[in-house]
């Protein structure tokens, strides 16, 4: 069941162009209450957790770019958008894309409802140009959008939203009689605009800033609104920026890897950090002799992107033209490109509290047109040249630096810059896995039938010494009361599986949706091993090296650290839920925590000795 939740208005002022409304739940008929993305996004809801169904599965979903000649537009008016457990009235400021069909009627809009996209997804919606081509048709109930957390479409209305005698909740009537959406196409001034729509132009932050008819969406399923609509829209046509050449395929040629280390400044969200480099630097010496790719060419920045370099004749030198691409954000329109940063650091006096207070000043030497290595076979190394900096020195001056770093390429805004770097060439040999590290208070149960569990943990990229392993060539297997791995069924892990797994593989491990990071999800279609029911969980790293035998032939070497088992909280079968001498009556989830009556939670419960479901 879908929890309801009452919408109560609450007006905040946050800026002179835009208004909010705090609200959390999931619509239900015309009520709004919207789950909180932050339930999807953030970190501050720890386990939140809603299995991923397969988008595929929907047909007439379009989240490809159709064949057409694309035209990109600015948009303007205003929408509700939503963020972090908010509804926001704002105003419409993203692109769109709209492809138009060779056949001269059928056009495709990117993301046709504002907003939408951050929570269901990018999808084209289909439309029809008419003859004279002054005109675009919408038909409304097509499939724009998929939800992963509810796992059905995201279907076109048409509504507006309304607000109690009161004065304290907003709810969302749809329109029914409106079957399609319509666009006036004015081809002289380059602009398309939304029919029929109405609402505030400028924002009081007040309720009245919530009431407004136009164009959005609803889940398929129960007619429920997402919170996104969208009034007064003009779509303004703009040039189209090429996008860059972004190298993200690993070149033809030899691979060589490397270890890394050196200084590293980068920007946070809320500051600016030092850190060593350390991990792998991969360089790919092509065939002519001549070219060279170098990946993660600034210290986890774009780490899967190579850049463009040359070698010298000798081999004694690499040298890369800055400027290059590591980024690209077909919306914005901007990216991130590679320069040489200076990074120096002044002080400021604070006149009110006479503090001492530094300051960061970083930028790119626009003089500088490339960057150069020096390669020193004998050693097996590759050194970044010119750069400055101790990462170790007394702070502020360990940010005082020069090297190769990130910056945007309109503002030039800093994100990251590398200095002292060395490579030094990695040996792939045999080694025997550390053992990973369990976190013991992260096991979480939903506590439902039909429910999750999930725990974190962590794998560590070295071996039982202490040296460097290449996580390349590392996987996990997890066990359960026996010393059985785990199978993760591709059914049921159908976002990270092709097949069926009892090993899997670092790079899943690091980048999958329900392997993801440090985190593993069991769900209860695992059936017979269910994580719920068991009493420990294991966890044992592999690390399997490809190695010649005598005979020439390549094999691989499996060196497993230790399985590390964890004695889970207490389990079902442990509770004694017996009642006291004093008559407690007490309830007992799956966790074997206490509960005593009332409105209890959701799940299943062990109470006077027996099982209950609380749905």
């Amino acid at each position: 069941m879908r929890r309801i939740i009452t919408f109560i208005m609450a007006i905040a002022v946050i800026a002179t162009a835009s208004a909010q409304v705090p609200f959390n739940g999931r619509a239900v008929k015309n009520k709004m209450v919207l789950t909180p993305q932050s339930e999807k996004n953030s970190k501050g809801f720890k386990h939140a957790r809603f299995h991923k169904a397969n988008p595929k599965a929907l047909g007439n979903l379009i989240t490809s770019q159709p064949e057409g000649e694309a035209k990109r537009y600015v948009r303007s008016g205003f929408a509700f958008t939503v963020s972090d457990a908010t509804l926001y009235a704002t105003e419409q400021t993203d692109k769109t894309t709209i492809v138009y069909d060779e056949d001269g009627s059928t056009v495709y809009i990117k993301d046709i409802v504002n907003g939408m996209s951050q929570d269901f997804g990018e999808a084209w919606a289909v439309g029809t140009l008419s003859a004279d081509g002054t005109t675009i048709t919408v038909d409304l109930e097509q499939t724009v959008g998929w939800s992963y957390q509810y796992e059905v479409g995201i279907r076109l209305a048409w509504g507006q939203t309304v607000i109690n005698e009161e004065g304290t909740m907003v709810s969302f009537v749809r329109d029914e009689t409106v079957t399609t959406a319509t666009y006036v196409v004015d081809n002289e001034a380059g602009t398309i605009t939304l029919q029929g729509t109405n609402g505030p132009t400028e924002f009081q932050n007040n309720i009245q800033d919530f009431v407004a008819q136009g164009l959005t969406c609803v889940y398929e399923d129960d007619g429920a609104w997402p919170g996104y609509l969208e009034w007064n829209t003009v779509l303004t046509e703009k040039e189209i920026i090429p996008a860059p050449e972004i190298i993200t395929e690993q070149p033809a040629g030899e691979l060589r890897n490397y270890l890394r280390s050196g200084g590293n400044i980068y920007q946070g969200w809320d500051n600016t950090y030092t850190t060593e480099q350390s991990g792998m630097a991969d360089i790919v010496f092509a065939e002519d002799g001549e070219t060279v790719y170098l990946r993660d060419v600034v210290y986890e920045v774009a780490s899967d992107v190579w850049v463009k370099g040359t070698l010298s004749a000798d081999g004694t030198k690499i040298t890369v033209p800055l400027d290059q691409y590591l980024y690209w954000d077909e919306n914005e329109e901007r990216g991130m490109v590679i320069k040489w940063i200076n990074s120096s650091v002044a002080t400021f006096t604070d006149p009110s509290t006479g503090e001492v207070v530094p300051i960061i000043n970083v930028g790119p030497d626009f003089d500088v047109t490339e960057a150069t290595y020096t390669i020193d076979n004998e050693a097996g190394t590759i050194t970044l040249d010119g750069t400055t900096g101790d990462i170790n020195a007394e702070f502020p001056s360990n940010f005082a630096a020069t090297g190769l770093g990130v910056v945007y390429n309109d503002n030039f805004s800093f994100c990251a810059l590398d200095f002292g770097t060395t490579y030094n060439e990695f040996k792939l040999q045999p080694a025997v896995p550390a053992d990973p590290i369990l976190y013991e208070d992260s096991w979480f149960d939903s506590g439902e039938e039909d429910g999750y569990s999930c725990f974190d943990f962590k794998m560590l990229n070295e071996d039982v010494d202490g040296n460097f392993i290449d996580p390349a060539y590392m996987a996990y297997s997890i066990f359960t009361d026996d010393d059985v791995p785990f199978t993760f069924l591709a059914d049921t892990y159908s976002n990270d599986l092709t097949e069926d797994m009892t090993d899997i593989p670092y790079s899943i491990y690091s980048s999958g949706y329900d392997f993801n990071d440090s985190r593993i999800y069991f769900y209860r279609t695992n059936a017979g091993d269910n994580p719920m029911f068991t009493q420990r969980i294991g966890i044992q790293v592999h690390y399997d090296v490809p190695a010649l035998t005598k005979d020439g032939e390549t094999t691989i070497v499996r060196n497993s650290s230790n399985i590390v088992y964890w004695d889970l909280p207490t389990a079902i079968t442990e509770i004694d839920a017996t009642p006291t001498t004093t008559g407690d009556n007490a309830y007992y989830n799956m966790m074997g925590q206490r509960f005593t009556g009332g409105n209890l939670p959701a799940g299943i419960y062990i109470h006077n000795g027996k099982k209950i479901v609380v749905k």
